[in-house]
Parts: C-alpha cells; sequence; structure tokens
C-alpha cells in the first residue's frame, strides 16, 4: 500500500457517521412511530439499520496500540460517560417540567422512571424482547444504551487489542469467542442486564473487525478507488450478500432489547456477518458523498457530533411536537402527526443537536481543562 498518502485526512468515516445517524434519527421518527406498521422495519430498511454497528467498526479502524489499556479507556471514559452524566443530571428534570408546564400532570414517580432509564436500569432484567413494562413520557433516554454499550465494548476490545490484532487469525477467533460468551449467556440468561454489558461483548466484535479491516488499509484503498477498479466487488459483494441474508434472517431493530433476530440468542452469529457486510457498501456510498461539497460538509459536521444526536434527539424532538399532539409513551414522536411535520421536525432537530453538541463540547473542554490545572 506503499502508493497511498498516509498523511492524508480520510474523509469516509465522518461522512459515513454522519449519513448514518441521520437515517437512525429519520427511522425513529418515520418508521417506529408508526402504529400501523406495528414499527416494524422491511428487510432491506432493516440491513440499512445495521449501519449503526458501523461506529464500533470505525472506533476499532482507528484503534492506535501505541496507547496502553488504562490510556486508551480513560480517553474514551472522559469522551463518552461525561456526557452521560451531564444528560442524566439536567434532561430528565427539563422534560418532567417541560410537560408538566404544558398540563401532562407528570408525577415525581415520572421523573424517578427517567432518570433509572437514563442510567440503564430501565426495566431490569426484563426478558429478551419482552414489551416494556416500566415507563414514563418523561423519558429521554433513547440513545443512551448504545452508548453504554460502546463504554463495555470499549473496555473488553482495549483489553485484548494488542493480543490479537496483528494476526487475521486471533482476530477472527476473539470475535467469535466474544460472540459465543455473548451467545451462552443470553441462551442461559434470557434477559436484558442492566447498563448493556452483553451488547458490549457485540460492540467489541465489531471493533475487531474494523481493527482487522485497519490492517489491510480499507478505507484508504477504497479512497484511491481510481487506482483499484476490482475494489467496488467488495461493496457490491458486501450489498448483495448482507440485504439477501437480512432476508432468509432478519435482524429486526431490537439490538437495545438483545434482540437479534427470530432464532434467540444463536442470531447474534448471522448479526454479526449480516453488520458486517453491510459496512461495506454504506461506507463507499459515504466516501461517494464525499465528492459532493455541500453534501460532505453537511455529513461532516453531523458526523462530528454523533454523540450529541443520539443523547438529545429525542428531547428536541418531543419539545417540538408536545405543544401539538399528545406524547405517548416508547415512541420518539406521535404517530398521528403527518409526514410534513416529522420530516421537518427531524431536520430541526437534528441541527439543534449539532448546534448544542458543538458549543457543549467546547464548554466540557474548557471544564476538563481547568480541573486538569487545578
Amino acid at each position: 500500500m506503499s502508493e497511498l498518502d498516509k498523511g492524508a485526512k480520510l474523509k469516509s468515516p465522518d461522512s459515513f457517521k454522519g449519513l448514518v445517524i441521520i437515517v437512525i434519527v429519520m427511522a425513529h421518527i418515520f418508521l417506529a412511530t408508526d402504529r400501523a406498521s406495528g414499527g416494524v422495519m422491511p428487510p432491506y430498511l432493516q440491513a440499512l439499520y445495521l449501519g449503526l454497528m458501523g461506529f464500533f467498526i470505525i472506533s476499532g479502524y482507528f484503534y492506535r496500540s501505541r496507547r496502553g489499556f488504562k490510556e486508551n479507556f480513560l480517553k474514551r471514559f472522559k469522551q463518552i460517560v461525561i456526557p452521560i452524566l451531564v444528560a442524566t443530571a439536567t434532561l430528565p428534570l427539563f422534560m418532567y417540567l417541560y410537560l408538566n408546564l404544558l398540563g401532562y400532570g407528570l408525577s415525581f414517580d415520572d421523573l424517578i422512571c427517567s432518570i433509572v432509564w437514563e442510567c440503564g436500569f430501565g426495566d431490569p432484567f426484563l426478558p429478551v424482547g419482552g414489551e416494556i413494562v416500566d415507563t414514563s413520557l418523561a423519558i429521554v433516554s433513547y440513545g443512551n444504551y448504545y452508548i453504554l454499550t460502546m463504554v463495555w465494548g470499549f473496555l473488553y476490545f482495549y483489553a485484548i487489542a494488542d493480543r490479537v490484532i496483528d494476526d487475521f487469525r486471533k482476530t477472527f477467533a476473539a470475535i467469535a469467542i466474544l460472540l459465543t460468551i455473548a451467545v451462552v449467556v443470553l441462551f442461559l440468561f434470557p434477559v436484558r442486564i442492566p447498563t448493556y454489558p452483553i451488547l458490549g461483548l457485540m460492540g467489541a466484535s465489531f471493533m475487531l473487525f474494523g481493527a482487522f479491516l485497519a490492517r489491510q488499509n480499507y478505507i484508504e484503498v477504497m479512497e484511491s478507488v481510481g487506482k483499484k477498479k476490482t475494489f467496488y466487488l467488495f461493496p457490491a459483494v458486501g450489498l448483495i450478500a448482507g440485504i439477501g441474508m437480512c432476508y432468509i434472517l432478519p435482524p429486526g431493530t431490537g439490538f437495545d432489547m438483545y434482540v437479534f433476530g427470530d432464532h434467540g440468542a444463536f442470531s447474534a452469529y448471522p448479526y454479526f456477518i449480516e453488520a458486517s457486510l453491510m459496512f461495506l457498501p454504506i461506507i463507499f456510498i459515504a466516501y461517494l458523498l464525499t465528492k459532493v461539497s455541500v453534501l460532505f460538509t453537511v455529513l461532516s459536521t453531523v458526523g462530528r457530533h454523533t454523540i450529541a444526536i443520539l443523547l438529545l434527539h429525542p428531547v428536541v424532538l418531543k419539545v417540538m411536537s408536545a405543544p401539538f399532539y399528545e406524547i405517548e409513551l416508547v415512541w420518539i414522536m406521535p404517530s398521528v402527526a403527518p409526514m410534513w411535520f416529522k420530516l421537518v421536525a427531524g431536520v430541526i432537530a437534528i441541527a439543534v443537536c449539532v448546534i448544542a453538541g458543538h458549543y457543549l463540547g467546547k464548554l466540557l473542554v474548557m471544564i476538563q481543562g481547568k480541573l486538569a490545572k487545578e
């Protein structure tokens, strides 16, 4: 790969993150709130939804072994856990007060329920795939499960990465072991464990796959695809095989409920393969979009604020819709809201989250800097 410009900044990852998070937010708005379809996506959309696993893959791709376990994990811990703590301390109370101001009449129990969900302890030990019981209109933690999963994923990944990533056989053996541990635990104890440590095993598996791709300089080669026309074969095969598998073994969209398909815990294996296959065409589409400067600017800007969007978009959407429509339990937006309202609300929510993420990020950096000096 000596002909590749190693000094050039890769554009595709930020574009990928922006593209996927926009798709996820819109899927929450248009599909997960569609009562008529029961909130169930068709298989081809389930395949696109698997792009969410790409955040794990990207994280593994940019892993560098120069740092030790402690330094790597503490860096990620500060990036991820501090925003969760801030969100937990502020968002449930804000939503509770806001909805009561509008006359929803929420009780103190609703506030406590929202805080519990924000911390990853909502409906603890609920049977896998079971219907959510303990809920509240004040709940705003639609994306927290994923961020908590990332924390666990980084913990597992950093503990083993340096021991396996230099040998592809060890890498895939580690992936198989992590997936098998998740399968065995869920087979023996088919319940949602608080804070999502089992999902973290899945996340670490995808991170290892990302580290494998990095050893092949996959994204670097992709961004110099003009020199290697045969490269188009990889995203093409990934797209056909990934969508084909999703029709045969639908992965569903219940990752947060520990549901990876229709075959119980064993669905974790095809789920990993499907998501890994779908990463190849989605990252390639993200690369093609970098060729359009306006789209790249939008996607890369959005992609740099994915944590803020995951944490804040349910709040922004509820704030916009509550004065006009009755907020419903579980659903992120009222199912009766017209399509135009959902679309406008989605665009505004993403924009607000990006702006908030930008300034809140600066504020957190400033606070961390002052604490470090002290």
